[in-house]
């Protein structure tokens, strides 16, 4: 059998975009509940939570910032993966998508890389609103200005880290969707999903960096976490039965 990566290179990128665009459109269609709801989270996270690190990230200690945006990862791509194959057969449209021309393997990529281009929208969203809130907080109590200066070559890591920890529970996520019947059960075992990938995260930033620099222990983290997440990716296609799905989904 072929590989399940092998596709035409057009034709992937075009189908891929076109479940990206639906998803778009069905998160947009409840704009109202999405901005409140991920408003609220975005408010948690990027403002009440980090508004006192400001002295530890003049000292140049970022765990607590990394370790946050890190959670908020997986609390992001959890709702999100849970809506996914489980979303679609709560609302009796997953037949009718799989009955579509669109790959197996590109229909589970677009679904995960909507997903991450999600998390990552909203984590970027949640870090300006950190750095604004940090500044202003420093200005109020007649303090610098806070913009990570003291280390940065470690200011990608505070986007990369969380974005890797997001990848691979958009891609256990929607594995797991495919299989739970509804969006309340699969949320439930998407937020376990993402726990040994937050452990990860946390061992690193929390017992770190053993004897090396900061630099290369969090580079060679998001490369671990890249080849988990080629490899479940990879695992997870190759199970994808869309045959099946549409039989449970009647």
């Amino acid at each position: 059998m072929a590989s399940v990566w092998a596709d035409g290179g057009g034709g992937c990128t075009a189908d891929i975009r076109t479940v990206i665009w639906k998803e778009a459109r069905a998160l947009l269609s409840n704009r109202g509940s999405v901005l409140l709801g991920y408003g609220v989270i975005v408010l948690i996270f990027g403002g009440f939570i980090l508004m006192d690190v400001g002295m530890e990230i003049a000292a140049g200690d970022f765990s607590r910032p990394l370790l946050v945006f890190s959670l908020l990862a997986v609390v992001l791509a959890s709702s999100q993966t849970a809506r996914s194959f489980a979303g679609e057969r709560e609302n009796r449209t997953l037949a009718s998508l799989l009955c579509t021309r669109i790959s197996d393997r590109n229909l589970f990529l677009g679904k995960v890389a909507s997903i991450v281009l999600f998390t990552a929208a909203m984590i970027t969203a949640a870090g300006a609103l950190h750095v604004a809130t940090i500044n202003v907080v420093s200005r109020a109590q007649d303090g610098g200005w806070l913009f990570y200066q003291s280390r940065p070559e470690l200011v990608p890591f505070m986007f990369l880290l969380p974005l890797s920890v997001a990848s691979f529970a958009s891609v256990v996520g929607v594995l797991i969707s495919l299989r739970v019947r509804n969006v309340r059960g699969a949320y439930l075992l998407n937020l376990f999903s993402g726990a040994p990938a937050l452990v990860i995260g946390c061992s690193v930033v929390g017992f770190g960096p053993w004897g090396r620099s900061w630099h290369e222990i969090l580079g060679g983290t998001v490369l671990f976490f890249a080849l988990l997440v080629v490899g479940f990716a990879h695992l997870a296609v190759k199970r994808f039965r869309r045959e099946t799905l549409v039989v449970e989904s009647a």
